[in-house]
């Protein structure tokens, strides 16, 4: 029998910002080269661990706005991670009736997210507030050699990154410390701007 107390999707913005909590840590530790970071060996795994942490704040924000979505269209139903719901024909439900088929939709392969942004982005197509990188096609830095270098961190993030990194990925990370520094801040942003768009419920409780 699972234990765990039911999961709602305010508590990925929760997890998001825990993971967040702990890469700007892990950036202050390494910027003055704290006495267990000092050795190039263990600044790399810290530089790893950034990075494996990036993906679970991108994950949790989209499931969380995912369900901010959710919410304002059903908000009487009890969105849980256990009965998620089916949503790709939710927008072209006839009025009156309820859209929702439960089935664990938010448990995609390898933490996927790619059934979430295709409704984020279908329901944005007439919703939409501001860009926000990945859940539209605006960039990820204004630099486009840091464009094309965070969408390529983006695209190749997995949760095996915890254990092993491509060498195009240790390249990336293990050079350049202000590029992995400059990763931190677009995580950052990218919440920001998903927490602002999507407070259904939030709103009243957060500046």
């Amino acid at each position: 029998m699972d234990k765990r107390p039911p999961t709602t999707y305010i508590d990925y913005l929760r997890a998001a910002e825990v993971h967040i909590a702990a890469c700007k840590e892990l950036r202050r530790r390494l910027r003055v080269r704290h006495d267990l970071y000092r050795n190039l060996t263990d600044r790399n795994k810290v530089k790893q661990e950034i990075y494996y942490l990036s993906g679970y704040v991108i994950e949790c924000m989209v499931c969380y706005a995912v369900g901010d979505v959710l919410d304002r269209l059903n908000p009487d139903e009890n969105v849980h991670q256990e009965n998620i719901l089916s949503i790709d024909k939710i927008l072209n439900t006839p009025k009156g009736k309820k859209p929702i088929t439960f089935n664990p939709l938010f448990k995609e392969a390898e933490h996927k997210i790619t059934n979430k942004l295709k409704f984020i982005k279908e329901y944005r197509q007439n919703n939409r507030r501001s860009d926000i990188p990945i859940l539209d096609n605006s960039n990820l830095h204004k630099d486009d050699g840091l464009n094309r270098t965070f969408k390529f961190l983006h695209e190749r993030w997995l949760p095996h990154v915890r254990y092993k990194l491509s060498d195009e990925v240790k390249k990336i990370l293990y050079d350049n410390d202000d590029l992995l520094y400059n990763y931190i801040e677009f995580m950052i942003e990218f919440a920001n701007k998903i927490r602002r768009e999507f407070n259904f419920r939030t709103k009243k409780r957060r500046k």
